[in-house]
């Protein structure tokens, strides 16, 4: 719900000497009329900078109104670590070891002034000293560019139980959670009310940064005193500091990846009290993994590193050999053994087959441990890999029984945690002998679909039949370098809702209200056991406003399932697809579940042109399915161009609006309508009024703590 603090957080970057910007932006309201104000409360890279700082408003003439004083490096609190678990330490000199020493001396033996470049000093950068031999900077902060901001406020009520209860084995295991002296997650709760609220992004400037953004005192209220967006937490992966760091400062400077990934922030239980962990990895240059504890802000501190770092693992020291470029999110869940995890692919371009890491949380210590689930699929001649992983509770007990995945050979795959047993963890074989995909995403012409982004799993209520449904988008980006453009998976690209048939032995073990509906021995499932829906019709906005097109989708088209009489003939169909309908149009952002409906943006390459005057910049749709049938949901998600949500005469109802938009869209609240929220290509905000059906036929089993 809106109300007093609430801001919207926008990232964005120049490839001009590649800074990047972070933005606090105010929901404000006008007469009754939401908005984003184009006011920013703050900007981090004014911060971090110094300096007239326009994105917090200008005159007339275009000058910025206000001075930002700089935050310089000797007031932030900057670490990095040793790879492995708690080599915590000061991002100083001093503190890092001899390796890390060699690699930022390079061939010039300038470490020391780059180590302190790196913390912002700018008194070695050629523009400002004569003598200077490092790259000079227009901003501090370096560019952000798939990193997407992270928020972490106080902890939720209600979030988790006090009391645990494993609904599928049963409590025969002793449960930590449980155990005597363990802290309650209501008095977790209570314990950090007004917890400072800090937003989390990764930046080509090789730091993981968290930047204060107020806080929440006990009554509700907003406390507005340290919302100025300085640093209060930076992180250098050792893997990024042991490697090419060193190029950042080079003069001739062209780009690299360096922390490129969005990190993933939630509470955990372990040595008998709740704690707040930020785990992410480090994008499209790197094969790491890092987990911080964020649990209190007002410890973050140099002096602290060693507690503030968990672990920071690598592919060449930690045993994780698959481990490949991390650029999904990680997620943090609790399993059927009694620990919590952290839980993510193996990643993209690497040479051995994919799969799925567990790192499992000791109940004692925290330490963490790994272990691999590995579907045999790919290698150095035929490479595949895993981005993105979701976990799925189908039962509700805050436990996740599944994971699910999808790979760049266009595999969905299922990996099934249900034991208390966690070396019988493994990957579905859906009545093969071997692992086995529930689903093979394929075009019309055979051709597989790579996925790499995260699946949405829900669970479906049809005929008054429950179903667990698996929907997921296909394509591909691989990010600009400094000698090439993005480039974007070739041919036609798909949306599906696939039902997870299998549950058979699920039904068998678990209580009456989690039952799904299940076949028997083998399915065979391609595209042509999927109701196929597609654009009713297609109309442009007027202009005046950020939509730029409508799509209508059917209503009135269901899936015939197979086993069941749902339709008078040919009941065999496992769900349904939706071929993007624009020329090379492609899922890259992660979909979401709002409301009972599943919505995700989509992406289309820019048309350069030398003949038209044409930006070059990516466009897009933000579209809407009912995940039952994957046509439009009833009376329309979003309003037509009069404003109003309804069916046609045709049965067809608006399923998608053109934003532009990129990430995963989220939703806010105001005087009883709800608002979709999104950045657009051009790094503003857009902000929707949607139609969710919050409909109890579509429930979310795949899910994250959401932080808002």
């Amino acid at each position: 719900e809106v109300k007093i603090g609430t801001q919207v957080y926008l990232a964005s970057y120049s490839s001009d000497n590649w800074w990047g910007s972070m933005i606090s932006a105010p929901l404000v309201t006008t007469g009754g009329v939401l908005s984003v104000s184009s006011v920013a409360n703050w900007d981090a890279k004014c911060v971090l900078t110094g300096g007239p700082c326009a994105a917090m408003g200008t005159n007339a003439s275009g000058n910025p109104t206000t001075s930002v004083p700089v935050q310089g490096p000797a007031s932030r609190a900057l670490l990095t670590s040793g790879e492995g678990a708690g080599l915590g330490t000061p991002f100083e000199w001093s503190s890092i070891s001899s390796t890390q020493k060699a690699a930022l001396n390079s061939t010039d033996n300038l470490g020391q002034q780059r180590l302190n470049w790196l913390r912002g000093d700018r008194s070695n950068e050629q523009l400002i000293n004569a003598s200077g031999k490092l790259r000079n900077r227009v901003a501090v902060l370096g560019d952000i560019i798939d990193s997407s901001p992270t928020w972490v406020g106080a902890p939720f009520a209600n979030v988790y139980p006090d009391a645990f209860t494993d609904k599928y084995v049963g409590n025969s295991a002793s449960i930590p959670e449980n155990a005597t002296g363990a802290e309650a997650y209501s008095t977790f709760v209570a314990n950090n009310t007004g917890r400072e609220n800090v937003v989390y992004v990764g930046s080509n400037d090789g730091f993981m940064h968290g930047f204060e953004a107020g806080s929440y005192n006990a009554d509700g209220s907003y406390n507005s005193t340290t919302n100025d967006g300085k640093e209060l937490l930076g992180f250098m992966p050792t893997g990024v500091l042991s490697s090419s760091i060193d190029q950042l400062t080079d003069p001739n400077y062209g780009h690299h990846y360096y922390v490129d990934a969005t990190p993933a922030s939630a509470d955990l239980f372990y040595a008998k009290k709740w704690h707040t962990w930020l785990v992410g990895g480090v994008g499209t240059d790197g094969s790491e993994i890092y987990a911080l504890d964020i649990t209190d802000p007002s410890q973050f501190s140099e002096s602290n590193a060693s507690s503030l770092v968990i672990g920071d693992w690598t592919n060449a020291n930690s045993g994780l050999s698959h481990l490949a470029d991390t650029v999904g999110t990680p997620v943090i869940a609790r399993l059927h053994n009694g620990q919590w995890a952290i839980i993510f692919g193996n990643g993209l371009n690497g040479t051995k087959s994919a799969g799925v890491y567990i790192g499992l949380v000791d109940p004692n210590s925290g330490a963490v441990s790994f272990m691999f689930l590995d579907t045999g699929v790919g290698s150095a001649s035929n490479p595949d890999g895993i981005a993105y992983v979701s976990t799925a509770d189908v039962d509700g007990d805050h436990i996740a029984d599944y994971l699910y995945a999808g790979d760049t050979q266009g595999n969905v795959w299922r990996f099934d945690l249900t034991s208390k047993n966690s070396s019988q963890w493994s990957v579905s074989t859906f009545g093969n002998s071997q692992p086995t995909p529930l689903y093979v995403a394929r075009d019309a012409m055979g051709t597989r679909q790579p996925i790499t982004t995260a699946v949405t799993v829900a669970g479906v209520t049809t005929d008054n039949v429950n179903r667990v449904m698996v929907m997921f988008g296909t394509g591909q980006k691989t990010p600009l370098t400094s000698t090439s453009g993005d480039v974007y998976a070739s041919g036609t690209q798909t949306f599906y809702g696939v039902w997870d048939w299998d549950m058979g032995t699920w039904n068998s073990k678990s209580g009456p209200n989690a039952q799904y509906a299940a076949l028997t021995g083998k399915q065979s499932l391609d595209r042509s056991r999927l109701l196929q829906q597609s654009v009713v019709s297609t109309s442009t906005g007027t202009g005046n406003s950020q939509v730029v097109g409508y799509r209508t989708l059917s209503t009135t088209s269901k899936v015939c399932w197979q086993g069941t009489s749902t339709c008078s003939t040919g009941n065999n169909q496992f769900g349904w697809y939706f071929d993007l309908p624009a020329p090379m149009e492609q899922i890259i952002y992660n979909p979401t579940l709002i409301g009972g409906a599943v919505v995700v943006n989509s992406a289309i390459p820019p048309e350069i042109s030398a003949l038209q005057c044409n930006p070059g910049l990516q466009s897009g749709w933000t579209m809407s399915f009912d995940p039952a049938t994957g046509g439009a949901v009833q009376r329309g998600f979003f309003p037509g161009l009069d404003g109003s949500f309804s069916n046609g005469s045709d049965g067809s109802a608006v399923s998608g609006v053109r934003l532009d938009a990129v990430g995963t869209p989220t939703t806010v609240k105001y005087n009883g309508q709800t608002y979709l929220v999104t950045q657009t290509v051009q790094g503003n905000a857009a902000l929707s009024k949607v139609n969710p059906p919050n409909s109890v036929d579509a429930t979310r089993v795949s899910w994250r703590e959401l932080r808002n």
